[in-house]
């Protein structure tokens, strides 16, 4: 699914908040990174609205948790490929 999303909040390199849009859906999501010993901690808190979030949840009550799971694991990936 395409969203149109904007950055809104930056606290660098701790914190990372972008807003968007999709037909049928709003989303805010937040990224917060904490710096430990042995890497970095990364949470992840998302606050959707509209139909199409019903519709999704009233069919598939695991989608948004697999997505987000899918999602950290790309950036943990990501991030891996630099160490």
């Amino acid at each position: 699914m395409r969203i149109a999303s904007t950055l809104t909040d930056l606290e660098a390199p701790q914190r990372i908040v972008w807003e968007g849009k999709a037909f049928g859906m709003r989303a805010v999501h937040s990224w917060t990174l904490e710096k430990i010993d042995e890497g970095t901690i990364v949470s992840s808190e998302d606050a959707l609205s509209g139909w199409l979030v019903v519709l999704i949840t009233f069919f598939k009550p695991d989608f948004f948790q697999k997505t987000l799971e899918a999602t950290l694991a790309e950036l943990k990936a990501e991030a891996e490929k630099s160490i």
